[in-house]
């Protein structure tokens, strides 16, 4: 099986030939800002390289780099995308009335039709700086966990998207949140992190890093992140 390399940047997206570095095809779109989410912002899956552009999910053939789809535009995307086969899983805002309303939704990989969405919660505001939620997704067998960055983590059925628990953690307060923002001492964007039977996540709307039971939710532990960013 031919492999060749994929770079996400601001320009797009764009796929190298393994043996020269040579450009084989860019999907002249722009990329995800720098700094928004790590290195697992794309998903590769069925012969399809899954990214974020311009706020949309889209795919793009392997082999030449053509567009197949882009998730709906009512969809803003704000979490990397996780593939589970031949599905695509990830969260997105909906405006909601006056409110944002984050949604899990999962989208079928060979042709973008959206299987399922389920509304986990709303919020009248962008986010913890204002620039909205970067939250992560990540699979445990059949389950999705979903962090929202939004005030809570969700555990959902990965086939119909049914919930198995919701929990709401201790997240910032309006002045909390401006001194984020002001002073930088906030997680980065971090994906979810299962292990033996536990969640570990750090929510950028709150100081603290929490390891769940996978199981019901539940918080087996919780550290303030001091000065820590990242969670390897």
């Amino acid at each position: 099986v031919e492999v060749n390399p994929l770079v996400l940047a601001p320009k797009g997206l764009m796929a190298l030939d393994a043996a020269t570095g040579r450009l084989r095809w860019a999907s002249g779109e722009a990329g995800t800002p720098p700094g928004t989410w790590g290195p697992w912002t794309a998903a590769v899956s069925e012969g399809f390289c899954l990214a974020v552009l311009d706020g949309r999910l889209s795919a793009f053939e392997l082999s030449g780099g053509r567009k197949r789809w882009e998730s709906p535009e009512a969809l803003r995307v704000a979490t990397p995308p996780c593939v589970g086969g031949r599905v695509a899983y990830l969260g997105a805002l909906e405006p909601s009335g006056t409110k944002l309303s984050f949604t899990a939704c999962a989208i079928s990989v060979p042709d973008g039709k959206v299987l399922w969405r389920r509304h986990l919660t709303s919020s009248f505001d962008l986010g913890p700086l204002g620039e909205g939620p970067r939250g992560s997704v990540a699979l445990l067998g059949d389950t999705l966990i979903l962090a929202t960055d939004m005030g809570c983590v969700a555990a959902l059925d990965a086939l119909t998207g049914d919930p198995r628990w919701l929990l709401r953690y201790d997240a910032f307060r309006e002045g909390q949140r401006r001194a984020a923002s002001r002073t930088g001492l906030r997680w980065d964007p971090n994906p979810v992190l299962c292990d033996g039977g536990r969640v570990l996540l750090a929510p950028r709307d709150s100081e603290w890093l929490l390891a769940l039971d996978a199981e019901d939710g539940r918080i087996l532990w919780a550290v303030t992140g001091g000065h820590a960013v990242s969670l390897l």
